[in-house]
């Protein structure tokens, strides 16, 4: 059962929950008791508690004030008091309550034998420098934006459902906990389900690390066919890729970064930054060229590219977008997952040819022919006699060339079965070799090398 009581009717002030239940023994001897526990409904005007009676309790009264009227409650004097005389429990909002200022709601209850037992308070405090607020809703994600002075540490928070309230008052749950806040923090939920019911709880925290309140924030996400939205598709490489946002009929505009997976982590999600504000982030690097955002407004899709320089399998890729609806509205982030190709075990071996042509004094024409099978090579000029005393050394292996050219960045043919290089930085009659690194679809982390292409040749002396 759940009832409202106003100001008038029961002659209080009171707000946020901040305190503990304290418990005091009853002379009489009475074992009946009642239990006091926060909901977590509450704004500046009101909040809400529920009284829950134990099994020998057949009534139970309860009232509001302030810590000193504990002695006023427990003789029934206390103004507002309210009884209960079938002994179930109850849900109570508590209405036109002054903000800012700390009481005390007070419950006993009393058995078959009108014997009260121990006597539960529960301070209270409403507070207006504490907020919860919803910062966007879609299908398949939503965010919340925690506004809290500096009175209060952080908070701890969990996405779930009704039943998990309990575990989460109880500590046994949470999705993270942000410390050291500075005014406000938005947590954002990516991988919803749509048209579902879930609740978003907050437990703040105050500055002695004690639970100062709870909010619980009930929502339903949208239809799929009722969010603005957009389908993620993507065809790529190791290296390379498109990925294209396609909006569906409720999505006028689209403003998206693609980039590695945590890539920008800190910058998105650290308290000195952006502090989970995607929203805002997001529409304001829309006109910052150097932020990397593509946008697409009259429906038409979001076409982006990506280069994923470091050749590697299953390497994991996002994309957020903030969607606008049809009349320019922003209505909400999305993120989507993607990744590069995972290794190919039947992938071939590579392999590559290379003639040298044209000498001069300062290099020769490198003509490089790819076989079918090889996804990329690598290349470059390498003085013969460095190499030659290398090869001697115990820290040479066959890709020791390979694996150079990678690391410090050899030229780079992808794409393409022909490259051609003209060396001109060689010196007058000095050995050199040409040399080609090929790869397969694998890359060079994943055991994706071929045998390496080198031919010597003698620059010109003048």
């Amino acid at each position: 059962m759940k009832k409202t009581l106003s100001y008038l009717a029961l002659c209080f002030v009171a707000a946020t929950v901040a305190g503990c239940q304290t418990e005091d023994a009853d002379p009489f001897g009475g074992t009946a008791s009642v239990r006091i526990e926060k909901t977590g409904h509450q704004t500046p005007s009101e909040f809400e508690v529920r009284f829950t009676p134990s099994d020998n309790s057949v009534s139970y009264r309860y009232a509001i004030g302030d810590e000193s009227d504990f002695e006023a409650f427990r003789a029934g004097t206390l103004p507002g008091s309210m009884t209960v005389a079938d002994g179930h429990a109850e849900t109570v909002l508590f209405k036109e309550v002054q903000q800012a200022a700390t009481y005390t709601v007070f419950a006993v209850a009393a058995d078959a034998f009108g014997h009260e037992g121990s006597i539960a308070s529960l301070k209270v405090r409403l507070a207006d420098d504490v907020s919860v607020t919803q910062a966007y809703l879609l299908d398949c994600s939503a965010g919340f934006t925690v506004r809290m002075a500096s009175d209060y540490r952080g908070f701890r928070y969990y996405l779930g459902t009704a039943a998990d309230r309990d575990k989460f008052v109880g500590g046994q749950l949470d999705d993270g906990e942000i410390n050291d806040l500075l005014e406000d923090y938005t947590v954002n939920y990516f991988e919803l389900a749509p048209a579902t019911d879930y609740v978003f709880y907050v437990e703040v925290i105050d500055r002695a690390g004690n639970s100062a309140n709870l909010f619980e924030q009930p929502f339903r996400t949208l239809a799929s066919d009722e969010a603005p939205g957009a389908e993620l598709t993507y065809q790529n490489d190791i290296y390379k890729g498109t990925y294209t946002l396609s909006p569906n009929r409720r999505c006028g505009k689209i403003s998206a970064l693609v980039q590695l997976k945590s890539i920008q982590d800190e910058i998105f999600y650290h308290r000195m930054h952006w502090k989970g504000d995607l929203m805002t982030m997001l529409e304001r690097w829309e006109s910052l060229p150097s932020m990397g955002m593509t946008v697409a407004t009259q429906g038409l899709p979001a076409e982006m590219e990506l280069v994923t320089p470091t050749l590697t399998p299953a390497n994991e890729i996002e994309v957020y977008a903030l969607v606008y609806d049809t009349e320019g509205v922003p209505a909400g982030v999305r993120r989507y997952d993607a990744s590069t190709p995972a290794i190919d075990p039947e992938a071939p071996r590579p392999s590559v040819s290379v003639t040298v042509s044209d000498i001069t004094t300062s290099g020769a024409t490198y003509t490089y022919l790819a076989a079918e099978g090889t996804f990329a090579f690598m290349y470059d000029t390498v003085d013969a006699d460095w190499f030659d005393e290398i090869k001697k050394s115990e820290e040479y292996t066959p890709t020791y060339l390979h694996n150079l050219f990678y690391t410090t960045g050899g030229k780079w043919a992808y794409n393409s079965p022909k490259a051609i290089f003209i060396e001109t930085a060689g010196k007058p009659g000095k050995r050199y070799y040409a040399v080609g690194c090929p790869m397969n679809c694998n890359g060079p982390l994943a055991d994706g090398w071929g045998e390496m292409a080198i031919v010597e040749y003698t620059t010109l002396t003048e």
